[in-house]
Order: C-alpha cells, then sequence, then structure tokens
C-alpha cells in the first residue's frame, strides 16, 4: 500500500502506470491503497456526492477525497473521521467522491466496510489537495498481506502500519532506513520496487515503503534515516515528536491498518 502523487505534466500516464505497477497481482491489490491525487483520476466524475459535508463548523474543514473497491468501483463503506462521533460520515458517490468535514488540525480518515480492511489515515492541518484517491483493500487480499509478516487479520488487539517515504517533490524516496521506538517486539520490513514486502531488505526501493505488523496499542516515534535527505516530518504537517528526537509520533490503534507518510528533505 502506498502513494503516488502526480505532478501536472505526467497526470494522463500516472494513473494507468500505477495501476498497472501496483494492481497487476493479488497481493498489489492490497498495495493500492494510499493517495494517487486525483488530477490522474479517470475522466467524468463531476456527480455531486451522495454524502457531503455541507456547511462544516468554524473549527472543521472541507476535505474532499475519493474511495474505490478496486481500480474503479466507488468504496461500499463509509468514511468516518476517527474519535469524532459528532461529525457524521459520509459514503461515497457513483463516482467514487465524497466531502467530509475534518479537523483542521491532525486527524484520522477511517474507512469501514463488510469485507473490506479497516484502514485509517493519517493526516495533518496540510492534508493534500487537490483531493486525495484512496483504494481500500478486500478481506482476501489484505489477508495475504499481514500474517507473513507476523501480522493478524484481522487485527483485533494490534494494529498493522504502513510507512511511506516521499521527497519535498512527493516522489517515492529509496535508500532511507526507518526506524521506531518503541521497537521491542517488532520489525520493519521494507517492500520491493512494486511495494511487496520484502524481508531480505534493509532499505526503502523505489517504492519507498515499509510495514511493521502487529504493533500494540500506543504512541510509536518514527525515525527516517536518509544520508541524502536528513530533514523529515510527516508529509502533512501533523504528528510532530513532542521534543524533536523523532521524526514523527504517532497514535497506534487496535484493530485497523494504519497509513503515514513522511516527506524527507535536505
Amino acid at each position: 500500500m502506498r502513494a503516488t502523487f502526480c505532478s501536472s505534466r505526467n497526470r494522463f500516464s500516472c494513473e494507468r502506470d500505477a495501476v498497472r505497477h501496483f494492481c497487476d497481482t493479488v497481493l498489489m491489490r492490497l498495495m493500492c491503497v494510499w493517495f494517487v491525487l486525483v488530477g490522474c483520476r479517470d475522466g467524468g466524475g463531476d456527480d455531486p456526492p451522495v454524502d457531503s459535508a455541507g456547511t462544516c463548523a468554524p473549527d472543521l474543514q472541507p476535505i474532499t477525497a475519493m474511495a474505490f473497491d478496486g481500480p474503479s468501483t466507488p468504496y461500499p463503506g463509509e468514511a468516518c473521521i476517527q474519535g469524532r462521533a459528532d461529525i457524521a460520515c459520509v459514503r461515497p458517490d457513483t463516482a467514487g467522491r465524497f466531502t467530509i468535514c475534518a479537523p483542521k488540525t491532525e486527524f484520522g480518515l477511517r474507512f469501514t466496510a463488510s469485507g473490506h480492511e479497516e484502514m485509517l489515515i493519517l493526516l495533518g492541518p496540510n492534508a493534500p489537495t487537490p483531493e486525495p484517491r484512496v483504494t481500500v483493500a478486500r478481506d482476501q487480499f489484505a489477508n495475504l498481506r499481514w500474517p507473513p509478516l507476523g501480522g493478524m487479520y484481522p487485527p483485533t488487539t494490534t494494529a498493522n502500519l504502513v510507512i511511506t517515504v516521499f521527497d519535498s517533490a512527493r516522489e517515492r524516496v529509496a535508500n532511507a532506513e526507518v526506524a521506531i521506538l518503541p521497537s521491542a517486539g517488532l520489525t520493519v520490513v521494507y517492500g520491493e520496487d512494486a511495494g511487496n514486502p520484502d524481508q531480505s531488505l534493509t532499505r526503502t526501493s523505489l517504492s519507498g515503503t515499509a510495514y511493521v505488523a502487529k504493533v500494540p496499542p500506543g504512541t510509536l516515534d518514527i525515525q527516517v534515516n536518509s544520508t541524502a535527505l536528513p530533514n523529515c516530518a510527516q508529509i502533512d504537517a501533523g504528528y510532530a515528536s513532542p521534543d524533536n528526537s523523532q521524526d514523527a509520533r504517532i497514535p497506534i490503534t487496535a484493530g485497523v491498518a494504519i497509513f503515514v507518510a513522511l516527506q524527507c528533505k535536505p
């Protein structure tokens, strides 16, 4: 599961290449989760959302996104703001698009549907624009991913974690080492160029991805070590380490797959 951020100069070929690159195997159908900017989406999709945020309260902002079950089928479940029962959950329209009121600070966007992986994307106050595109894995694909890494599926008392590393141009970063604290009993497994976990790797590949299975609830510090890009932080300016000793500190919620992106600069 990883993200591709598409510039305007390659937007017409980006989604085609991304889908071919990410989704050409059963395992990669699970990996097609995370952000592919909608500048790369198919044509159409101008219908108003079935569920939309309407007018947000002053302390909230509208976030528009697209969610799918596979390359083009709209996601059949709900998108909710984690821990905010006061904010209405929404469902994608027939084009996969939805708008939800979200906090202006860091927050989690949670996707829930029967037969699908429970997914929680951690976003900050500078949540990516234009709208992100998310593909949520079905149970049968998620079940191929996590048990070989020592995780449970579905997770019950723990969470599974996907970390993606980007540079300032939002290109994936290779040759970066990801460390987590506390690390007792946890193993960072890197994705190979196509994104599949490869337990022989010791650093990120062209996919920029790292996986940690069976993470206990609480908080987790993340440190990215890259010789070329030593200054890293959560990509949306959220989840900062309180004492700046690490690149990010994220909350771990049991029962979900958590996705977080970090951006590294010179």
